[in-house]
Parts: structure tokens; sequence; C-alpha cells
């Protein structure tokens, strides 16, 4: 065991309140906050945090039939988890969500934060959000082999999130490959997609100690949370609403937009070069 780097780590899944938590947080002053879009950033770091999550996902779908912990196993998932959160006091979101049995493992003293919402009203969120985004024609397209190393660094973090998801969906019991092809559809089928998260909620529950554990309703405000993290309620500051549907889809089609300007943007300036570089010959 070692002490602590990560200090506060969220274990709901999407669309419970995990922006409303990230905002939160940080206005508690427990940021820096990890999360998956920092993932994006241009800088060696966040290349480094990519690969090391990867590798994490390796190690874990190799040794998830046989999960004896030896040493060496051991000794890898620390190393990389060291990589992935360095600086970073909190985590939120995906895939820390996905990795807390391994987490507490290696930061025993961690506080978690599950962010819970009814199941049904949960499901509704996600079918008119993330299934909707990869439904999406412009989000298919931008998804498509044509912009598969463009950028490397959404390609990369695409094939982390799949690495991911088959391990979220082994850890849930849940068939793989062979029913869910695409990333997004367990998500897409109501008995399923409500059985694993009230399964993934109850685990958590089950398995990590009371007190280092708040199941949270973002509707309850800044009382519980303050509470647990043992900090004052902020003084006329309202608790964050963030992300909302509308909210999500605008951000997620004007990615797509970017991206798809960008690859437009990056063939027409090879072309014009070309071009320029074939008349000075001729």
């Amino acid at each position: 065991m070692k002490e602590s780097k990560l200090n506060v780590v969220g274990l709901g899944l999407g669309r419970t309140g995990t922006h409303t938590l990230h905002a939160a947080l940080e206005i508690l002053g427990q940021g820096p906050i990890y999360q998956w879009m920092d993932l994006l950033k241009d800088d060696p770091s966040s290349k480094n945090r990519m690969d090391a999550l990867s590798n994490l996902f390796d190690i874990l779908l190799e040794t998830k039939q046989d999960s004896q912990d030896d040493v060496a196993r051991t000794t890898a998932i620390e190393q990389c988890m060291d990589v992935a959160f360095e600086n970073y006091p909190s985590a939120l979101n995906s895939p820390t969500n996905v990795i807390w049995k391994e987490l507490i493992k290696v930061y025993p003293d961690c506080r978690f934060i599950l962010t819970v919402r009814d199941s049904d009203s949960w499901f509704e969120s996600i079918q008119r959000s993330v299934v909707w985004a990869w439904k999406h024609p412009l989000v298919k397209f931008t998804s498509s082999r044509y912009f598969r190393y463009f950028p490397q660094s959404i390609y990369n973090l695409k094939h982390m999130s799949e690495k991911a998801r088959r391990y979220h969906l082994l850890d849930l019991g849940m068939d793989d490959d062979a029913s869910f092809k695409r990333h997004y559809e367990w998500q897409d089928d109501r008995k399923t997609a409500i059985a694993a998260f009230e399964k993934h909620n109850q685990s958590v529950i089950d398995q990590i100690p009371e007190d280092q554990l708040l199941v949270l309703d973002v509707s309850q405000g800044w009382a519980p949370l303050c509470e647990f993290l043992q900090v004052e309620i902020p003084k006329d500051i309202p608790f964050p609403t963030t992300n909302n549907r509308s909210q999500f889809r605008v951000y997620i089609i004007n990615a797509s937009k970017w991206r798809a300007a960008s690859l437009a943007l990056s063939i027409s300036t090879i072309f014009c070069l070309s071009l320029a570089a074939l008349y000075a010959v001729i």
C-alpha cells in the first residue's frame, strides 16, 4: 500500500451529474481534476497519460480471467496509474468509473463519490445524448475510417475507450463483442443498460467502505458533498448545473464539425502545396 496521490474520485457513470460534480469540486478547491478531455491536449504529458491508460487496460484485459494479484501485475498497474493521474488530486468519469476496484487498491485512503439518478431517467438521458450522438450522421462520418488517424489524439482516445468498454462489460459479467460490437450498443437496450447501470452502482456501494463513499444525487446540492469532504459550504455560490442534454449535443456536434473542417483544410493545404510544387518544376 502507498500514500494516496488521488484524494477524490468520482465513480458515477455518464449522465449522472459527473460534469456538475466536476464544476462543484473545482469551486471547492479540489482541482485540478482529471477528465477524459484532458487526454486530447497537444502536449507530451497528455500523450504519456493516454499511453499509460491504454497499457493499463491491456494489463487488466490480459489478466481478467486469472485475477490473482501477483507482484509484477500489481507493480505494473501502480506504475500506469501514477503516470495517468500524476498531479491530479481528483479524477472523474471515464475511465476512473471503470477501474475503481484497482484504484482503491493502489490509493487505499482515497474518497469516492458515486453520482446516481433514477434508472429510467438515466436511460432516457443516455438515449437522448450519448446514443443520439453515436447515431448522428455527422458523428458517424467523423468517426469513420477516413478520420482514423486525424487527429491522432482522438483516434488514440477512441481506441483506449474501446478497451475500457470491453473491460467494464466483462467486469459486469456481460457478454463482450459478440453482442455489443459498437461502443454504444449496450446502452441502446433498456433492459441491458438499466441492469448494467444498477449493477455498477450496487457493486460500488457493496465493496467500498461506507466512510470512504458518498452516494450523491446532484439535486441534493452542496450539503452532503461539503460534509463528506469536510469543507464549508460556499457562501453566495449556487450549486452548479452543467452539461444538460442540449449543451451535450451542441458540444458533440461542434467537435465533429471542427474535426471535419480541420481535415478538409489539411487536404486543401496539401493539394495547394502539391500544385505549387508541380508548377515550380514545370
